[in-house]
């Protein structure tokens, strides 16, 4: 007579259990204290939920320390399904410059 292993499937996909979640959530938390420390902030100026680094706040810190940021705008062409890319041109105090790209979620 012979034994076979029986695998128990799981009763949540992989990634999306709690200990999944609070997991992302300490990671989050630890890189907005990081950056607040790394830039003498607070996490209300750079932060919407006091837990995750939030772009458009961090744009504003930005300007008020003297920055030059645009509004956030959509270029005509969209490369990620799903997402919207945004692009915001970033002047520092010296005359360089920089544009950001980053994308968010759609929501139907």
């Amino acid at each position: 007579m012979s034994t076979t292993a029986v695998r128990v499937p799981h009763t949540t996909p992989p990634g999306t259990g709690v200990l999944h979640h609070a997991l992302e959530d300490a990671r989050d938390l630890g890189r907005l204290n990081h950056f607040c420390s790394a830039h003498v902030c607070t996490v209300d100026q750079v932060s919407k939920d006091g837990k995750r680094l939030d772009i458009l706040k961090t744009f504003d810190l930005m300007r008020a320390r003297g920055y030059q940021v645009s509004q956030p705008t959509r270029p005509q062409q969209q490369l990620r399904k799903g997402f919207t890319t945004w692009l915001v041109e970033i002047s520092l105090p010296s005359h360089a410059s920089v544009t950001l790209g980053f994308y968010t979620p759609n929501t139907s």
